[in-house]
Order: C-alpha cells, then sequence, then structure tokens
C-alpha cells in the first residue's frame, strides 16, 4: 500500500526537482513544487524547548498548567497540527511534500514517535557540484554559507536516518538519476508501489526533463575545484568546510567522484 505521505528532502540543488516531477509524473501523487509548512516544526520546537524552560513549574503544582502538559506531549501536538493543515491543502491524506530546508530533520524524527506511515527520499550530490551550483542559483549567500548549510544537512541526516522506521526511506544520489535511472526507480517503487508502465513513466521524466539549472552547468557535469573559477580563498574555505563530510559519504576530488565507503 502507498504510504499516506511521502517526503523529498535533502540539499538544494540536488535534484529534488526533477525527480518530484518525476514521481508525481509516475504515481499521481498530489502535492506542490515546493512545500514550506511542516518545516516550521524545526522552529515551533525551538521555541517550545525555551518557554519550557522559562514557565515550566513541577507537575504537582496545580497552579501551573504548563507544568502539568509534557514538552513531549507538546510537540507532537504541533507535529500533527501542521500535518492536518498540508492534508487541507493538499486535499487528502495521500500526498507527496517536497522540502529542502534542514527545519525537515527534526519534524520527520518527532513524526517518527507518531502513528503515521510515511516515506522519505534524501536527495544528495557531491559539494563541489552541489555548491557550485548554489553559487550560481543563490548569489546573495556567499562560499562559507553555501559549504556550512550543505554539511549541516548531510550530517542532520545522518544522524537522523537510523531513527526512521526501517524500510521507510531512501537515499538518491543525484548522478544516479543521470547514470542509473532504472535502479533508482526500482528502489522508489519498494516504498511508493509501482507499476512496470509507472517505474517507465519515472525513467522517461528523468531522461527528458531537466531540473532547473543555469546554462552553464549540465545535470551530468562533474567539476574539478579548478574548474569551478573560485578564489583560492574560496577553494580552502571549500576544503576545511567540507573534506571531513565528504569522506563520511565516499565522496572524492578527483574524477571518480565517489567510492564505496570504507568498512
Amino acid at each position: 500500500m502507498t504510504p499516506k505521505r511521502v517526503f523529498i528532502i535533502g540539499s538544494p540543488r540536488s535534484g529534488s526537482s526533477i525527480f518530484t516531477l518525476a514521481l508525481r509524473r509516475a504515481t499521481g501523487l498530489p502535492g506542490f513544487h515546493e512545500g514550506q509548512v511542516v518545516d516550521m516544526f524545526g522552529k515551533i520546537e525551538n521555541v517550545i524547548e525555551q518557554h519550557y524552560k522559562i514557565y515550566k513549574g513541577p507537575a504537582s503544582n496545580d497552579r501551573h498548567a504548563l507544568g502539568n502538559l509534557p514538552i513531549d506531549e507538546m510537540k507532537n501536538a504541533m507535529a500533527r497540527a501542521l500535518l492536518e493543515l498540508n492534508d487541507k491543502l493538499s486535499g487528502g491524506t495521500v500526498w507527496l511534500d517536497k522540502t529542502v530546508s534542514p527545519g525537515m530533520l527534526p519534524f520527520l524524527r518527532r513524526l517518527s514517535h507518531l502513528d503515521q506511515p510515511f516515506a522519505t527520499f534524501f536527495l544528495y550530490r557531491r559539494p563541489i557540484e552541489n555548491v557550485y551550483s548554489r553559487l550560481k542559483k543563490f548569489p546573495k549567500h556567499d562560499i562559507a554559507y553555501q559549504t556550512m548549510d550543505w554539511v549541516r544537512i548531510m550530517q542532520g541526516w545522518r544522524g537522523l536516518r537510523g531513527d526512521l522506521p526501517a524500510g521507510s526511506w531512501m537515499e538518491i544520489e543525484h548522478r544516479d538519476m543521470v547514470d542509473h535511472p532504472e535502479q533508482v526507480a526500482e528502489g522508489v517503487a519498494r516504498l511508493v508501489p509501482m507499476t512496470a508502465e509507472q517505474k517507465a513513466t519515472m525513467v522517461a521524466t528523468f531522461a527528458t526533463a531537466r531540473p532547473q539549472v543555469l546554462a552553464s552547468e549540465s545535470v551530468g557535469r562533474m567539476l574539478t575545484l579548478e574548474q569551478t573559477g573560485w578564489s583560492d580563498e574560496q577553494k580552502t574555505i571549500f576544503r576545511d568546510t567540507c573534506t571531513a563530510e565528504m569522506d563520511a559519504w565516499g565522496y572524492t576530488f578527483d574524477e571518480r567522484y565517489r567510492v564505496p565507503p570504507a568498512a
């Protein structure tokens, strides 16, 4: 049975738009091009924690209501409220949501504690190409911001995935949609059941559609640091910020792109 809700998350500029398009074309699942509703939970959770630190009294104190309301119950209620709002926007409880925001990580962790079946697809990409694309698309943020954001999302996901229900999530590397679209479609079908025809539609979308890329870049292009045109200072920031997380994901700086992680 198709999960009631499907979440597409990950690092911006990692193919989430084309993946969402392919999944919608294949399955007919309703959803918006961009979400940004349920990821508010990340901010709400911080507010709740700060509020409890200031105002929570002892549970035995009948003068203070907050002390008698467990913080987890409050967080669960907020998560459910956001789900219900998205249900209303989508016209039911079967939909997909694409939100590539760090706020999705605490939301999904909270959702995993509730009796709400869901599937998650995490889209990611080697940071050389990812940060290069980010800087072109979002020039108001510098390389220090973009590299730290990539690391924060990748680290956050590594810390979350083990807490999600077994068999409820899949990681999809950007290049695999180009180089191995059939394998991607087969993997997706294990979480969101599809017919052979639907899988073929997904593969065809990967082949014929393209993400929102600038004319100066291509979906399958691989870069070296020198080819980025970055200054020496920018390249130093990149190496200092991204190298450790690249190693954790098996990414390389050369044409191999990635290697299997060490056992």
